[in-house]
């Protein structure tokens, strides 16, 4: 009985080491892969928007995707003002905010 019960640790000690450098290694892997160019969708045309001083005012395009661009004019947009998205976009399904956004209004 003794000799079990120090098989079943010494088993058990196997299998949570190669558990863990499973978990290590799979990780890795999948991090080699990740290309953010291709998951990152191409921004809405600036002409689609009224912007002025980093403050995106209006949607006036026609898209039912919208990703909001990080720069427009080379100035940084950093604020969607109160329902500039959703009141002559009706059809909006999706919209991508970059992270030079740091506030949004109301929806």
């Amino acid at each position: 009985m003794n000799l079990f019960k120090q098989f079943a640790r010494r088993f058990a000690v196997l299998l949570l080491c190669v558990s863990m450098l499973t978990g290590m290694l799979l990780p890795a892997q999948a991090a080699d892969t990740y290309d953010p160019a291709a998951t990152t969708p191409e921004p809405t045309p600036a002409t689609s928007f009224q912007f002025s001083n980093g403050t995106i005012t209006d949607h006036i395009g026609e898209e039912t995707d919208i990703v909001i661009p990080a720069k427009i004019d080379g100035k940084e947009v950093t604020k969607l003002d109160d329902m500039c998205i959703g009141v002559s976009s009706a059809a909006v399904k999706t919209i991508v905010i970059p992270s030079t956004v740091v506030y949004y209004g109301d929806y």
